[in-house]
């Protein structure tokens, strides 16, 4: 019977430590999840169409937001999740040269970042204004 008992117990803290280690394989999951999808910056790039690219710490997108017609069509066949905030930026401007919405004559790109830290929102700033203005540049140079 003692026996018996004995073993009772031990199935019980057995479940009860399986059960607690479960529980802290969801919760480390679960927190790593978040922070992969926490916003850190947002990115807005207006033209016409206008969107805002969220990024993560990791300067990975996490979505992308558009605010008008012409960036929800522009975005059908554009899909840049979790890349990198500078492939997103050349692939969505590479895609609004395409679908002609920025030419040798109409070539102006607004672009606001958003982030906690002032340092890191401009240094973002800088990082996309160059690309873009890189992407134009071959634009011209194509035209001419």
């Amino acid at each position: 019977m003692e026996k018996e008992n004995g073993m009772k117990k031990e199935f019980v803290l057995f479940k009860f430590a399986l059960t607690f280690c479960i529980l802290l394989i969801c919760t480390i999951i679960g927190l790593k999840t978040y922070n992969i999808n926490k916003v850190s910056s947002v990115i807005s790039i207006d033209i016409n169409p206008s969107l805002e690219v969220k990024v993560n710490e990791k300067n990975e997108v996490v979505t992308v937001i558009p605010k008008n017609d012409d960036a929800k069509n522009l975005l059908i066949n554009v899909n840049v999740k979790g890349e990198d905030y500078n492939v997103a930026v050349n692939t969505i401007m590479e895609a609004i040269i395409k679908d002609g919405y920025i030419d040798g004559t109409r070539n102006a790109v607004l672009v606001t970042v958003i982030n906690d830290d002032n340092n890191d929102a401009e240094n973002i700033r800088v990082n996309v204004v160059n690309e873009i203005s890189d992407l134009l540049k071959n634009i011209i140079l194509e035209l001419i």
